[in-house]
């Protein structure tokens, strides 16, 4: 399996066309997810999910209000997500061990999304 998704993003990389249809079948597995995912579960009034540039940093006014929202009291039993393209490298930073980490446009992004009553992100949802 790995071999042929190799095989397919390097044949997209050289070919403009087969890269706009496959933008196009992942927008629509994306969305399929996220729909499934509405109509499978319920709106948790206490979940949080943060992104910030679209998952690519912990920064910006994302991690000013997640860093405040954790010194307050009120919000001890919240489950606080933070979305990253690569979660594995923000394990070792201090504040985020209170939050679960998932991968940026994952499946498992789009069913938290589908859950939380909040999504605090500094740039454009799709």
């Amino acid at each position: 399996m790995k071999k042929i998704k190799k095989f397919i993003v390097r044949l997209s990389k050289s070919n403009k066309y087969i890269k706009k249809v496959l933008k196009s079948i992942i927008r629509k597995r994306n969305s399929h997810w996220y729909h499934q995912f509405c109509k499978e579960n319920k709106i948790h009034n206490k979940m949080i999910v943060f992104e910030s540039f679209m998952g690519r940093k912990y920064a910006d006014s994302p991690q000013a209000i997640y860093e405040e929202m954790i010194k307050d009291d009120y919000f001890n039993d919240f489950t606080f997500v933070w979305s990253f393209r690569k979660p594995q490298e923000k394990v070792t930073i201090p504040a985020l061990n209170r939050a679960v980490l998932i991968k940026y446009r994952s499946k498992e992004f789009y069913n938290y999304y589908a859950k939380a009553k909040y999504i605090v992100s500094n740039s454009r949802i799709d």
